[in-house]
Parts: C-alpha cells; structure tokens; sequence
C-alpha cells in the first residue's frame, strides 16, 4: 500500500507595509517624522498621569493626520472612518492602531507647538537638501471661507442690548418683572410692551441667545461671559456684524467680490520650488500693514537673510519701507502709481499712471506726447514733493479733458527710500523677480483651493485655524520633498 503524503500550506503573516509601493509618500512622513523626533524628543514627551497608560503615541497621530490632510481627509469624523476602512497606508503609520475622532481631535487641539515646529522641520529639511535658495521670498494673501454661517450674526449694538438685559436677570428675586416676563414670552410667548422693544432691537440668533439664559443661573453666567469674549477680538470701532459661530472671523469680500466671514490667509513662499516658508491666519480685510511681519516670520524661520522679498502694492506703507531700508532688507514692490498702470481695472486716459516717467532724465511724457520735466519742490500736506509740469498744456485742446487746473502738474514724495524702492523694482533684475511673483506666490493658492479641493476652514477660532493650515503647508512640503528626492 502507497501512502499519499498532503503537504499543507505555509501561510506567512506579511509585515504592515510591505505591500506598499516603494515611492509611496507614506514612507516619507514616516522618516521625516522619525528624523523629527531624534532631534526633538522632548516635543512628543508625555506627561505621567495615573490610570491607564495612552494607547496612542504622538509620533503615531502626527502621521496619521499628516497622511490624511494628505488624501484631502481632514475633519476627525473622516480620518476616523478612514482608519476603520483598513487601509495598509494608514496601518502602517498607526502600526495597526485604531483611534477614534475624540482621540484625533484633542490630538490636534493640544498639540499646537508639535505641529507649528514640524512644519518648521520641513522648511530645514528642504534647506538640507537644497530645495530651498533662499533668494527670492515672495509673500501673497488670499482669503479662505471661515465655518460660520452668514445669517448666524448679531451688531455690536445688539450684543450690547443683550448684555445689558442679561445683567438685569436675578435668579434669586422671584419677583423680578423683566425675568419673569422673559421666560412667560419664550415658553407661552406672550409679549408685554418692554418685551416687544427689546426683541424689536433683536434679531434671532440673539434672541436664542437671550432665551438660553433665561434657564438657570449658570446659562446667563456663560453667556455673559461669551458676550464679554466676542467683543474683545474686534475693535470697538467695529461697523461689521460679528458671527456668533465663529466670532473671530471677520464679514468682508472676497477678489471676486462676494460678502461673506472669512480670514485672511498669509503666505511666504520661496522661489526655487515653492515650498513655503511661512503661513498665519489674521482678520485685517487686506494686506496693508502685514510686510514687517511677514519678513521677520520668514528670517526666523529660515534662520538667515535671504536676497530679495517681493510683495505686491496692497503691502505698501511708508512704515514697512523705512523698516526694510534700516534693516538692509531688499524688497522689489511696485509703488502705487506703478500697481494702477499694471492692474486690469478701467483707468482714465489722463491718470498719473498713464504719464511715462524716465528716471534717468527726470521727466515725465504725457498721454499727448509733450514732456513734463522738474520744475521745483513745494510742500503738500506737510511733506516735501517733487513738481513735474510743462508750459505747453495752455496750447493743448485736451487740457480741460486732461485737468481742471490752468496746466497739468505730477507729484512725487520727495523721499530717498522711496527713490531707492523704485530704482530696485525698475532694475534689470527687480523687473525679472517681480514677473516671476504672481505665477509662484498665487499658484499656491490655486494649488490649495483647487488641486487639494481645500473650499474653507472646518475648524472653529483663529487658533485652531493655524493648526489645520500648518497641517495643510506641512503637507505641501513634504510632497516636493518626496518628488525632488
């Protein structure tokens, strides 16, 4: 008799990874990540605590939402169901752990500087490998979409009424006409005539606000304190309404003209390969007054002065000259009169934007033809200009068209740093930076709301906002750090 010998098969557990391909990014983070926590290990420490020891270590979920931003995955409720999905990527990085939205979400809430200082560490990283020159800084805003809802919003006039009646509420006098009459009109809404002329002065989402703490003493507490809050990030001089939602974000328009609450996203951005430098979130409606902060961010981050920074005239002030000239920082902006010959928008035929100016001669050419060259200095609201005009505008028929004056006059402020900025942008090498600005600096935008299909801010504050966007320019680093090497 012959024995029949089954040979059983050999099952090999394969190793979390190794299925991947080999160029997947995932491999990058995880070494960044790695190489980050060798030099700053005290970042990722853990406080002892009694009870059960943390599941999770930081190094794991500093991956995880790093890879996640990544596939555009960014709420928590997402990641979380992202992980559920068993995906070998993101196993991989969490060695097969499964946290939940909680646990991502206090992640990022109290992990601010872990976060700021990664994104940092890929700035290094880039300067290590030679991705970042250190030439050319160019600096650009745009506004992103703020998580508040547009008719979620109360005046500053109204949240003044609303306090002031919140403070007349008293719990422990039962007798107190205004509190009773509140809460008679809110559970059987029955109106008395101080009641209808307070609630005439309010819209709804502050009438639920005044509802609520009707309730119990500790609802008026917090609300009141919530009123105090609110009015502190906005000037008193404030004539916007502020969102109850969101109350850090500001109402303004977006380039494309549209109302809404936004924050004003700022970007430093390097030349070479466009990695950024920099990025903070304000609520200023514009860039005027952001240039010195913008510099001194991007110095420090990269720890040396680079060549030249370009920014476009919205960044201007008198302030932010005198400041880059004492510092021996060399910026190539395009003063005013320059912006409006270079801008899209209507001009009239005879705008100052419309005169040539020929630095080297010192004259101007009218629209007409004829030269209007140096005639003195006079002062105009206190400040010394230079006068360019001509004799010749008494002869002209287009005068009256041209002026309302006896002739035609172009000042210019009478100012060396001024003199300097306009012989820096007008330079060979100021015109060739300075063509180069709106493709790079603005295409990180594009890249942003476009190639990442990042619509607006799911997160709530001006703090919690910079986490996600350090997230967000973290990722944008580490994808030219993963295709350069």
């Amino acid at each position: 008799m012959t024995l029949i010998t089954v040979q059983q098969p050999i099952f090999i557990l394969s190793k979390t990874g190794s299925n991947l391909d080999k160029n997947n990014i995932i491999f990058t983070i995880k070494k960044l990540i790695k190489e980050f926590w060798d030099k700053f290990e005290y970042l990722f420490h853990e406080p002892q605590k009694t009870g059960r020891p943390k599941t999770y270590s930081k190094k794991e979920l500093l991956g995880l939402t790093i890879a996640c931003h990544e596939r555009e995955i960014r709420t928590c409720r997402k990641i979380e169901k992202a992980v559920k999905n068993n995906d070998e990527s993101l196993n991989y990085i969490l060695n097969n752990k499964k946290p939940s939205k909680s646990t991502i979400s206090k992640f990022k809430n109290e992990n601010e500087l872990l976060i700021s200082e990664f994104f940092y560490f890929t700035v290094k990283k880039g300067q290590e490998l030679n991705l970042i020159s250190n030439e050319v800084i160019g600096i650009d805003g745009t506004f992103l979409k703020a998580n508040a809802g547009i008719n979620n919003r109360a005046s500053r006039k109204e949240i003044k009424l609303l306090e002031k009646t919140i403070q007349t509420l008293d719990f422990k006098n039962q007798k107190n006409s205004l509190q009773k009459d509140l809460k008679n009109y809110f559970e059987n809404k029955i109106k008395t005539s101080e009641i209808s002329k307070i609630l005439k002065k309010l819209n709804n989402p502050a009438k639920k606000l005044l509802e609520q703490s009707t309730i119990s003493k500790k609802n008026k507490r917090h609300i009141l304190d919530f009123l105090k809050e609110i009015q502190t990030y906005h000037s008193s001089k404030t004539n916007y309404d502020i969102n109850l939602r969101d109350p850090e974000c500001r109402f303004m328009n977006d380039k494309k003209g549209v109302y809404g609450y936004n924050y004003n996203y700022q970007v430093a951005t390097d030349f070479k390969n466009q990695m950024i430098i920099y990025n903070t979130v304000n609520i200023q409606n514009n860039d005027y007054g952001q240039l010195i902060n913008m510099i001194e961010s991007s110095i420090m981050s990269l720890e040396t002065k680079p060549e030249f920074f370009t920014a476009d005239n919205g960044y201007y002030t008198d302030k932010a000259l005198e400041y880059c000239f004492k510092h021996d920082i060399k910026i190539i902006i395009p003063d005013r009169t320059e912006a409006e010959r270079r801008s899209d928008r209507p001009k009239k035929k005879y705008a100052k934007c419309k005169f040539i100016e020929n630095r080297v001669e010192n004259y101007f050419i009218c629209p007409e033809g004829e030269k209007l060259s140096f005639k003195n200095y006079r002062k105009i609201n206190g400040r010394l200009h230079k006068i360019y005009s001509t004799t010749k505008c008494k002869q002209c028929p287009k005068l009256k068209k041209c002026t309302s004056s006896r002739v035609k006059e172009i000042t210019e402020v009478a100012d060396p740093y001024k003199e300097k900025l306009k012989d820096d942008y007008f330079s060979d090498y100021g015109q060739k930076i300075y063509k180069k600005r709106a493709p790079i600096t603005e295409s990180i935008f594009g890249v942003l709301k476009t190639g990442r299909n990042y619509n607006g801010l799911k997160r709530l504050g001006k703090r919690k906002c910079i986490v996600d966007l350090n997230i967000e320019a973290t990722v944008h680093n580490i994808k030219i750090i993963h295709k350069k090497n």
